[in-house]
């Protein structure tokens, strides 16, 4: 059996405002946090954090989004983007870095 192809698009998880997560998370596909989740974040695909969506995670993933308030550290293969009014306090690694104005970011980033 072939293996299952994965959409990036598609929301494959998703954790609602008012939700907590405490713990390890591993997904394939888009995951979307609007509520609290602490713990390890692992996946080859799209995390996308949302505004309002408080994170204090290790976090390894293609691409990762921040549009609310993090912390921790990111490993992406890819990008990682912290919007206006997000914030994200920890370490970056990754090969494009997008700070967008108004955005809050202390930490170090370095390129893989």
């Amino acid at each position: 059996m072939a293996p299952k192809k994965v959409n990036r698009d598609e929301i494959t998880v998703l954790i609602e405002g008012g939700c907590h997560f405490e713990g390890r998370l591993a997904f394939e596909g888009t995951a979307r946090i609007a509520g609290s989740c602490k713990g390890t974040i692992k996946s080859p695909d799209v995390l996308v954090i949302e505004k309002g969506a408080q994170v204090d995670a290790e976090i390894e993933a293609s691409e990762v989004l921040i549009f609310g308030d993090a912390k921790g550290k990111i490993h992406a293969a890819e990008q990682v983007r912290i919007a206006p009014q997000a914030s994200f306090h920890g370490e970056i690694c990754t090969p494009i870095l997008h700070i967008d104005e108004g955005a809050d970011f202390q930490g170090h980033a370095r390129k893989p």
